[in-house]
């Protein structure tokens, strides 16, 4: 419709003629988009000059609530019918809802609310004040909602903002000294820790306790009798806020809502519930349950809607952890799905699995609660593949990073995106399965959308209704497994599974969607009635149809009848493996079930990764913790962070991962070293690394995953010293854990020998500051190796180190692991070249090279 529409209404309409009917066929094809707007996207790695890089990991609810681009590129062509919309000032806001929200803003309940969110919690008697201001803010409450809900008392969009933001801050102040405390606590730094808990064996009895302390220290009582009223009316508050601006459809973002601290107090029990990669009984989950009810009952008291209330103000994934917690205790536990894939047809491996297995179940009842399977999966080793007794290979390795490789794989998959390097992997060792390039695209990339839709093109059969069914149960098992697809699904589909038969699209709703489809609608509408007449008897329509009913049979189209058999099964899929009422509980509706589904909430907008400290809680090997005298270098490693994160140049991985320190080792610094190289690194490294060591491309929820560095390798001679300090890191995504040969140690031990030296403390200390220089060298290379080389796997590929030279070549072999010969130029022309290496030890993904795993 590009061209279409442009001339002068006074132009006569029959000269429109061949162009309605070229968009008749357009609408009948179930799309407003020619190929070019509605394709599977371009891999990155293509050299499409035209395609846009897509950000999977772009939160699902900017993505539903942004303006969209209007296209990848200009049209040039008569052929892209998409009429684009015009860059238009949005409309002025009517005065007289102006004048209502002044009045609104001078309620008594809104002035109250404003008034008790003013004061400060902090300071002698803060808090008290506050609560008293919530007692009386609490009795007015529920009157001021429903008046609101009923169009008595307006509530616009920009007055709910400054209100809901003035809710966040103050929750966010009574809670954010708690969390600060709890923190040091656990840390071991805490005056009142009785027990110095780390992360890698923290109990839910010792969280609690530290929040306890960190309350009884902040505000001189404990939670229940000092916070657990301003939170539990606030919460309401904002419960209430959340539900209006659903029902009324204001468009705010969930994001709004959110409490950084509450969120990260609740996502710390990931942490602790979650180490362990087990199948859990229901036993197992009604206790974890019980521990949640426990701290909700601490935070926000004991009403029957304090959790939703809680729900309410926690970002998405931690509200999915919620609900699926009480969704496996209702249901009685976890039962397996074990599941052999190739990684380059994951998706299709799993539904011949699914078949002879009687999955996805049958949608249960309302009431009933749907089984939470986790996934147990098994990749085929594309490098052997078939073993002696003729069956394929299967490379070792289990927990939760193969778990969330498997679930991106099916993402890949259901989008039509292999990866190269799979590609590469079966074709160059002739086990590629026959048939793979024939699979469908079940998703395709909406250039417009900026998110991926049901592909409108393929016929209904048996066959693709299973794939959706089984693509809607992956779906819903993901959010269970914690361990999204990454697929960019638009809020809007999720809204018409979740509502059903009583989805009624509008062309507000397809804006969100697709505003170039919705602008060439509007320009349909638009057209003099002579015109539009002709228009309706080409899309055999009565002409006696109105331009508002023109615009319902089109918006339905596309966003309904189009995609009706694939969005039934898909829908019949999800709700097998997700209870709506509990989805309703936590607080997950199409928005947030879109960003789950996305995954990567802790990118930022610019696609590269928060430092990986903010990210992981970091587990090290005290060795790798602890520093030692060297000239530049502080002794504690905590000193040596805090000097480099004031220079802003101390990567925050330890705020992404929950960071364990192992205490077998003793001193070193190549702790801070690591940290160093790592900061150094571009955004693609980076990705590298964190794939390499989870299994994953993609950051978790800050604060919600162990990320464990451990140097647990032994050298007992002057050969094995040789041998490991050509070793590569190992990483083992069962547990998130990276295993360094201790280079520090190894190259201060090397120079005693072959300097002369009767130990470490004898070398002089103006050649320290050059060994620790040599140190973070030999630990960049060695790093960038492994993580960028492609090898993948769970298996280790061991090769003996050939130490076999005399003493006489030990200057020569010093030199060289030190960084005269530039390891890295050599082994990165190849994969292959890794591979022989006959001082390295690669490791790929997960496994163990002995009972380690």
């Amino acid at each position: 419709m590009g061209g279409l529409f442009a001339k002068p209404r006074s132009q006569p309409a029959g000269g429109d003629a061949p162009k309605i009917l070229e968009q008749r066929k357009i609408f009948h094809s179930g799309s407003l988009h020619t190929d070019k707007k509605s394709q599977i996207a371009p891999d990155s790695n293509s050299g499409d000059a035209d395609a846009p890089e897509i950000n999977h990991t772009e939160s699902a609810c900017a993505q539903g609530q942004r303006k969209r681009p209007t296209s990848a590129t200009a049209p040039s062509t008569k052929t892209d019918l998409v009429a684009k919309p015009p860059s238009a000032v949005p409309p002025p806001v009517p005065r007289d809802h102006i004048k209502k929200e002044a009045q609104t803003s001078k309620d008594p309940f809104i002035k109250a609310l404003t008034e008790a969110c003013a004061i400060s919690p902090s300071g002698k008697g803060g808090l008290a004040k506050l609560s008293s201001a919530m007692e009386g803010l609490q009795k007015s409450t529920p009157n001021f909602f429903k008046q609101a809900g009923s169009g008595k008392s307006p509530l616009g969009e920009s007055l709910l903002r400054r209100c809901t933001s003035s809710v966040t801050k103050c929750l966010d102040a009574i809670l954010q000294p708690i969390h600060q405390g709890s923190e040091r606590i656990l840390a071991g730094s805490g005056a009142s820790a009785s027990d110095h808990a780390n992360w890698d064996s923290v109990r839910f009895d010792q969280f609690l306790e530290a929040l306890e302390g960190a309350c009884r220290a902040e505000y001189g009582g404990g939670l229940a009798a000092t916070v657990s009223k301003p939170v539990a009316v606030l919460t309401q508050v904002m419960m209430n806020f959340r539900d209006l601006t659903d029902r009324t459809h204001m468009g705010c973002d969930f994001s709004l809502f959110q409490v950084p601290s509450l969120c990260s107090i609740v996502s710390a029990l990931a942490v602790i519930f979650y180490r362990k990669v087990v199948l859990e009984s229901g036993a197992n989950l009604q206790q974890k349950l019980g521990q949640v009810r426990q701290l909700t009952s601490a935070l926000a008291g004991k009403d029957p809607q304090a959790p939703r209330q809680l729900a309410s103000c926690l970002d998405p994934p931690a509200c999915a952890m919620l609900m699926s917690i009480e969704q496996g205790a209702s249901s009685g536990g976890e039962l397996k799905f074990p599941v052999t894939v190739s990684r380059g047809s994951a998706f299709w491996d799993s539904l011949d699995t699914a078949c002879k297995l009687g999955l996805p179940p049958a949608s249960p009842k309302w009431g009933q609660s749907p089984t939470c399977y986790k996934a147990f999966p098994s990749f085929v080793d594309e490098m052997v593949g078939r073993n002696g007794k003729g069956k394929k290979a299967v490379e070792a390795g289990e927990g939760h990073g193969p778990r969330k490789e498997y679930f991106l794989l099916v993402g890949q998959c259901l989008s039509g995106q292999q990866t190269q390097q799979h590609t590469h992997q079966a074709q160059q060792t002739q086990h590629q399965t026959q048939g793979h390039d024939s699979h469908p695209t079940l998703f395709t990339y909406n250039r417009s959308a900026g998110t991926y839709w049901y592909s409108a093109s393929l016929s209904k059969s048996p066959q693709l209704e299973a794939a959706y069914r089984l693509a809607g149960w992956l779906t819903g098992q993901g959010i269970v497994n914690r361990a999204p697809l990454g697929l960019s699904l638009p809020s809007v589909l999720f809204q018409a599974m979740l509502e059903g038969d009583a989805f009624s699209p509008t062309l507000d709703l397809l804006k969100e969607f697709d505003p170039d489809a919705a602008a060439s609608i509007t320009q349909v509408i638009s057209l003099p009635k002579d015109q539009l007449q002709s228009m309706m008897e080409m899309e055999d329509l009565p002409i006696s149809t109105t331009a508002a009913q023109y615009m319902v049979h089109a918006t339905k189209q596309i966003l309904v009848e189009a995609v009706d058999w694939q969005s039934s099964a898909f829908r019949s899929g999800f709700l097998s493996a997700l209870d709506r009422k509990l989805l309703s509980d936590n607080c997950l509706g199409p928005q947030e079930l879109s960003a789950v589904v996305a995954g990567g909430a802790a990118l930022s907008a610019a696609g590269d990764l928060p430092d990986f400290q903010k990210l992981f809680r970091v587990v090290l090997d005290k060795e790798l913790r602890v520093g030692i005298l060297v000239q530049g270098y502080p002794n504690s490693c905590s000193a040596r962070g805090a000097a480099l994160s004031a220079a802003g140049d101390l990567p925050d991985f330890q705020k992404l991962f929950q960071v364990v320190l192992d205490e077998e080792l003793s001193v070193g610094i190549l702790g801070d070293l690591l940290w160093e190289v790592l900061a150094g690194w571009e955004a693609e490294r980076r990705k590298a690394f964190l794939h390499f060591v989870t299994g994953s491309p993609r950051p978790p929820v800050p604060g919600t995953e162990l990320l464990k560095v451990e140097a647990p390798f032994v050298a007992f001679g002057l050969a094995e010293y040789k041998a490991q300090l050509g070793m590569l890191p190992q990483a083992h995504t069962c547990d998130n854990l990276l295993e360094l040969p201790d280079y520090w140690r190894l190259s201060a031990v090397f120079a005693d020998w072959t300097k002369g030296y009767k130990k470490s403390s004898d070398v002089p200390s103006g050649e320290k500051p050059q060994l620790v220089s040599q140190c973070k060298s030999i630990l960049d290379d060695r790093l960038t190796i492994a993580v960028t080389t492609g090898i993948q796997g769970y298996g280790l590929d061991e090769r003996d180190g050939s130490a076999d030279g005399g003493e006489d070549d030990d200057e020569d072999d010093y030199n060289a692991v030190l960084g005269v010969t530039n390891l890295h130029s050599d082994v990165m022309k190849s994969s292959t070249s890794v591979a022989r290496n006959s001082n390295l030890l690669l490791a790929g993904g997960g496994g163990p090279p002995a009972p380690r795993g």
